[in-house]
């Protein structure tokens, strides 16, 4: 049976991963766009390397953001 605390731990463990799979995201686009070495790059070119890295970058970003605000609402709720 799915509790209210469970359902919460669950939803913040997807949460988190999510984040986290956005912070690497973000350290790839810098990592492939040479940001860090100076260079600098398009946009285009940093969706591009994402997605020959097999990254589906909107999808999961939206992803995120839905899990992190089902988050946030329910712990207003619970409070």
């Amino acid at each position: 049976m799915l509790t209210m605390r469970k359902f919460h731990r669950i939803l913040g463990l997807i949460s988190a991963f999510f984040f986290v799979y956005m912070a690497f995201t973000g350290l790839a686009i810098s990592q492939f766009s040479g940001v860090w070495r100076g260079r600098g790059g398009g946009v285009i070119f940093k969706l591009h390397a994402l997605h020959i890295l097999g990254l589906p970058v909107a999808e999961l970003t939206a992803l995120a953001l839905i899990f992190s605000t089902l988050s946030g609402v329910y712990l207003c709720i619970k409070r």
